[in-house]
């Protein structure tokens, strides 16, 4: 019966100690004080187990990749308010809202955050988020390209290539280089420099990393860093204007200042040689007309609608901050937006949509908002979205 009584004692090495105790005991007493301490260290153990059964447990279900947002008012179903990570990669997560955005236009939005990018896809309704690693407090450019998105460190520093739906990873070496990363003519290409001083030179660059024969000159003089001229080639301010560079060729748009580029061509604030200024929208043909509705040259550029109609360009408010305003460039019509805008935003914070009813926008603390050009009113495209720091769109 005592080896029966065994089988239920947890065995931490002291039963067989504690039957010679017992055999060489010498008083009754002593043999009490024994088996007292026998319970308590068989009681401590059993605990200790119990505990560290418990800790293992809920280390497994403590992971969530993402961390749940919450969610504003907006009718979308219960079941769709929750990020749910994909498996795999545990780094993405998916939030679904079983509708379509905007009438469901096939382009993708993505936001840049601290931490992570966002790809919203305005047709489903499908929201993916990405973790990134660390970035760093070094300037960015966030570039679509086929089947996924491009986030380049402006300090030869490696970037991050997020394929659409999958794990960044590392950008290749024949991405990293210095100044902005600039869209190229098609998905398949991006622009990045390389050299420096009067050798420096933007090249065509395949999205994996290759190098094309193309490439074009940095202006010797530059006062402004490259920008997109919105048609798929690199735009530079330097001494005597601004120019679009193309191979084998370099076109000075303006002796002024640029403060808006599109698909359609340029907006530019022009001087005569008795300093009156005025607002001129430049086509890719190089037919110009002089619009009403001057802009501040000395605010961050904007953007110009596809169809040349509308300007959306920041304006310098009271007291010292960036408001957002549409410009009709046939009325001369000026529409504020209700929006601030936040210090060192950009170009890189604005986007318009290839149909040129909805302007995407990141206001100062850092939602990213659509703007109707019907009413210039701004809302709030998806409340679950985190916040975002720059975005660009992709269309289909």
């Amino acid at each position: 019966m005592a080896d029966d009584d065994d089988l239920g004692v947890l065995d931490l090495g002291l039963l067989e100690r504690s039957r010679s105790d017992h055999r060489d005991s010498g008083s009754p007493a002593e043999d009490h004080a024994r088996d007292v301490s026998r319970r308590r260290l068989l009681a401590l153990a059993g605990a200790l187990a119990v505990a560290a059964g418990v800790a293992a447990l809920q280390s497994r279900r403590s992971f969530t990749p993402v961390p749940q947002l919450a969610a504003e008012a907006v009718p979308i179903p219960a079941r769709t308010t929750r990020w749910q990570p994909s498996a795999p990669p545990p780094d993405v997560a998916v939030l679904d809202l079983r509708h379509p955005l905007l009438g469901g236009p096939r382009w993708d939005l993505f936001g840049l955050g601290e931490t992570s990018v966002v790809r919203v896809e305005l047709a489903t309704g499908r929201i993916t988020q990405t973790r990134l690693g660390p970035m760093g407090n070094v300037d960015l450019s966030l570039i679509p390209v086929r089947r996924g998105v491009v986030v380049h460190r402006a300090d030869y520093g490696p970037g991050y290539a997020v394929p659409d739906g999958g794990s960044a990873r590392l950008t290749p070496p024949g991405l990293d280089g210095p100044g902005p990363m600039l869209p190229g003519p098609d998905l398949d290409h991006v622009w990045v420099q390389a050299g420096a001083g009067d050798a420096a030179r933007m090249v065509l660059t395949t999205s994996d990393g290759r190098p094309t024969p193309v490439s074009v000159a940095l202006p010797t003089y530059p006062t402004f860093d490259p920008m997109p001229d919105g048609g798929g080639y690199p735009l530079f301010g330097a001494v005597g204007g601004f120019y679009r560079s193309v191979p084998g060729a370099r076109q000075r748009i303006t002796t002024g200042v640029v403060i808006a580029a599109g698909a359609y061509g340029w907006l530019a604030v022009e001087c005569d040689d008795r300093d009156r200024c005025g607002t001129v929208l430049v086509d890719r043909h190089g037919r110009r007309r002089a619009v009403p509705g001057a802009a501040d040259p000395r605010v961050p550029s904007g953007v110009l609608a596809p169809d040349g109609r509308t300007a959306a360009v920041y304006v310098m408010g009271a007291p010292a901050t960036l408001t957002v305003t549409l410009v009709d460039l046939v009325a001369g019509r000026r529409r504020a937006v209700g929006m601030a805008v936040g210090e060192g935003q950009g170009v890189r914070s604005l986007a318009w949509s290839p149909d040129s009813r909805w302007l995407f926008a990141v206001d100062a603390s850092a939602r990213l908002l659509v703007v109707d050009v019907r009413t210039a009113r701004a809302r709030r495209l998806v409340p679950e979205l985190p916040g975002v720091r720059q975005i660009a769109l992709r269309a289909a």
